[in-house]
């Protein structure tokens, strides 16, 4: 009988103890509850259609007079038309790498005065994709954004030599 009555007090404070602990979660949730609706009832404000011009919200911020770097540059003056040559570019790495490598390529280009052929992409070796220049960016945006820094190219002409096509020597 004894055993009975230790296991009845084990099952007592057991349940005493859930109890408690119910009741606490009980109380906190209640809490919570209260304190988000009287929230809602003090911040809910009526918008009308009025108060808020559109236009100015989703407008272009200050600037200041500066212009951001990928604005078109109709008023600079275009590369020069005798070019130093073709500048290749392979490009690897993630993406974020291969996109500063192009604009680095394009930047050298300038620098240079040469004409940059469409930087390939090494995406086999990384991304298991031959997806290449084409297959990730607009090729005739590209061309026509950056006409007035650089002239691009697809690929390297093939010249024409005592009546045969010769392709372009890569300097070393």
């Amino acid at each position: 009988m004894r055993r009975l009555g230790h296991r009845h007090q084990l099952k007592q404070s057991v349940v005493k103890g859930m109890f408690g602990r119910l009741s606490i979660a009980v109380i906190v949730l209640v809490i919570c509850t209260v304190s988000l609706l009287s929230t809602i009832k003090t911040t809910k404000q009526p918008f009308s259609r009025s108060e808020i011009d559109v236009d100015t919200l989703w407008g272009t911020a200050a600037s200041g007079g500066w212009r951001p770097s990928s604005a078109p540059r109709s008023d600079w003056p275009p590369p020069p038309t005798e070019t130093n040559g073709y500048l290749r570019v392979r490009c690897n790495g993630g993406l974020n790498q291969q996109r500063s490598a192009i604009c680095n390529a394009v930047l050298a280009a300038r620098i240079m005065n040469a004409t940059l052929v469409l930087p390939e992409l090494d995406a086999n070796s990384f991304w298991h994709d031959d997806s290449g220049f084409h297959g990730v960016y607009d090729v005739n945006h590209f061309i026509k954004s950056l006409k007035y820094d650089v002239r691009i190219v697809e690929s390297i002409p093939d010249i024409q030599k005592n009546g045969k096509t010769k392709k372009i020597k890569p300097f070393q």
